[in-house]
């Protein structure tokens, strides 16, 4: 008898082991955030979560407001500063996910869709606050590792939206990829999500979502890579680092809120002369370029130049669709600085393919960085080749940002 009860014992320990092993792999015993529950709920129990652990957020709220929303943002970056990792499931409902609601779900490190689900964008008058927008979209970017310009897009419906591998984001319809219509809210299934090079996951149900979390298979959003099947970055797309290896502008490309950036691993190798010799060119070259960005945005913003009409900087003048004031002296100075950013901008890129020659590694801490920083130059040079706002606007600041 006393065999027969060691013998079952075991049996039973058998089954359970694997059961706890999944258990430790997704947390299951944890029971699932609610996002109707509210943000104070969602901020108290992501701020009481133990270091190394994991959340579910089920979106079973159509969408929440702008101020939770904030509060939502704060309390995921604070969680992931301390390791976590919390995973939404977007259900698919009559309603929709959206604004708020739809913001929160890319914030996480990974969104399950049930098949047909869909994000919806808000409109820009969710947020009335340009400032607000531009500073909630930023973190919205480094906490979902999306392009800037796709994250803008959740909060401002005014301009179209079209994506291309070759171009990127383009607040227009230039792109092969047309993803939001002028005015409308921008709409994110999975499909979409997975052209553009964001991982997203799909399930028949939300049980089954929350069964693949809980088993480990669902994994943390990585950077995107580009279109399905292709392994570069959208040119002219900046890449979100969350907690990558990667910098980021202002975070992403030179540290700040939004995520740390682990110190790259150390080196067992002697430094050499070559690459010192590029690393301080491109030092030299970026630095000069962000002298001569930060002259042309006096212009740009109307701080310097004669403005002869009713455009009162040269944000206007692009605006308008013209390419410069008439004014002849402002009008130089302004072709000026463009051919001298676009100069700069052709150094840093020659530095950047010697340094890859010489250190023979891609992965070499100063290579990964470089590339890292030719996404916000490849978006500031559609800019100011193509007197374009939109990309000016995302991509100036990253630039002035980086190391």
């Amino acid at each position: 008898m006393r065999r027969s009860l060691t013998l079952a014992s075991l049996a039973l320990l058998a089954i359970l082991t694997p059961l706890a092993n999944a258990r430790g792999a997704g947390d299951p015993a944890t029971p699932p955030l609610k996002l109707s529950a509210g943000a104070a709920a969602i901020t108290a129990s992501l701020a009481a979560k133990p270091t190394e652990a994991r959340h579910v957020l089920v979106l079973d709220a159509s969408t929440v407001e702008l101020d939770a929303t904030a509060s939502i943002l704060a309390a995921i970056d604070d969680f992931r500063r301390e390791h976590g990792e919390i995973f939404a499931v977007c259900p698919n409902s009559a309603v929709g996910v959206k604004a708020g609601a739809a913001i929160v779900a890319l914030a996480c490190d990974a969104v399950v869709f049930v098949r047909g689900a869909e994000l919806i964008g808000a409109e820009t008058s969710w947020c009335a606050s340009t400032s607000r927008r531009e500073d909630l979209a930023e973190k919205l970017a480094d906490l979902g590792r999306v392009d800037p310009a796709l994250a803008k897009r959740l909060f401002d419906s005014t301009d179209a939206l079209s994506w291309s591998q070759k171009s990127g984001y383009l607040f227009d319809k230039s792109a092969s990829t047309l993803l939001a219509e002028a005015g409308r809210p921008i709409s994110l299934g999975a499909p979409q999500l997975k052209r553009l090079g964001i991982e997203a996951p799909e399930a028949d149900s939300v049980d089954a979502a929350l069964a693949a979390i809980a088993a480990g298979t669902v994994k943390a959003r990585q950077l995107a890579t580009g279109a399905a099947g292709e392994s570069k970055t959208p040119t002219g797309s900046r890449v979100p680092s969350g907690n990558t290896v990667v910098n980021r502008p202002g975070g992403l490309l030179g540290g700040g809120a939004g995520g740390t950036n682990p110190p790259p691993p150390p080196t067992t190798t002697a430094p050499d002369p070559k690459l010192n010799e590029k690393l301080a060119e491109y030092a030299a070259s970026l630095a000069a370029l962000k002298t001569v960005l930060r002259e042309f945005d006096d212009y740009y913003t109307g701080k310097k130049g004669v403005w002869t009409s009713q455009h009162r900087n040269l944000r206007q003048v692009w605006e308008a669709g013209s390419d410069q004031t008439r004014h002849p002296n402002t009008r130089t100075n302004c072709l000026r600085l463009q051919r001298d950013i676009k100069a700069k901008m052709a150094e840093l890129e020659t530095c950047l393919k010697f340094t890859e020659r010489i250190a023979k590694d891609p992965k070499n801490p100063e290579v990964v960085r470089m590339k890292a920083n030719k996404v916000a130059l490849d978006g500031l040079r559609g800019g100011i080749e193509r007197n374009k706002v939109s990309n000016y606007d995302t991509y100036s600041k990253q630039v002035l940002a980086l190391k």
